[in-house]
């Protein structure tokens, strides 16, 4: 069987892979879940944070494993993937981006953004205020990304982001993820 390293993306950490994790293992595989630093439980400080710092994480973590490893990323955790694949080849079986970004070479993740167009996920248009949206609304997964920045480590930042990206979970993910 296979031996998967879980990378998280932004606003998230190796909690949010313990569903995952347990089916996993109960088909047989390996699999562990890790927090990029600055993220999850780890506490390092967010000015110490690069992508440098995040890859020499996923490097250490494998060093940790026998043999080779499947390597996913979500969201943001797509960029740290792609570096560390170039840097470990040999230690990698797969990279697997489960919605997760897919850098070109080069390029950062404002120039993926930059890229990509902005629409609305029911009426597949440019965004527009909701009153004036040929749908009426925009889809459920859109949600306003300024209110994550200002104050993303305070406590009302975490309710912002908890309800902005888990307003549909219940239970100990909804927990988990208010921090």
């Amino acid at each position: 069987m296979s031996q998967f390293l879980l990378v998280h993306g932004a606003f998230h950490g190796a909690w949010c892979w313990r569903k995952t994790v347990a089916e996993l293992e109960r088909r047989g595989h390996r699999a562990k879940a890790i927090d990029l630093p600055g993220q999850g439980e780890d506490r390092t400080p967010l000015k110490e944070v690069t992508l440098d710092t995040m890859v020499d994480r996923i490097i250490a973590e494998m060093a940790d494993l026998p043999g080779k490893v499947v390597l996913v990323g979500h969201s943001l955790g797509g960029i740290p993937i792609s570096v560390t694949g170039e840097k470990s080849p040999d230690r990698i079986k797969a990279l697997v981006y489960l919605s997760a970004f897919l850098p070109r070479d080069g390029e950062a993740l404002l120039d993926i953004e930059n890229r990509n167009p902005k629409q609305c996920g029911r009426c597949r248009r440019k965004r527009a205020p909701a009153a004036t949206s040929p749908c009426g609304t925009h889809d459920e997964g859109s949600f306003d990304a300024g209110a994550l920045r200002p104050h993303s480590a305070s406590l009302c930042g975490m309710h912002r982001r908890s309800c902005a990206l888990y307003r549909h979970a219940t239970g100990y993910d909804r927990k988990v993820s208010a921090g």
